[in-house]
């Protein structure tokens, strides 16, 4: 049985936590966005730009995201 106190163990449990709280958080938003009407999904997409581009300091490429 591995122990489970290893360094490399704690860092990959941490790893997955933050990415599951990535995912859980992405899904609240999603469908919270189902409940926008026009106006306001055109304001998120330019609110999304500007943080993008505050975030990473250049403009936004889009790709798919499974």
């Amino acid at each position: 049985m591995v122990d489970q106190t290893l360094p490399e163990i704690a860092a990959v449990q941490s790893e997955n936590k933050a990415r599951k709280k990535q995912k859980d958080n992405y899904n609240v938003a999603k469908e919270a966005i189902k409940n926008l009407d026009a106006e306001h999904l055109e304001k998120l997409a330019e609110d999304i730009d500007e943080l993008y581009e505050k975030k990473y300091g250049h403009d936004k490429t889009y790709k798919v995201v499974l």
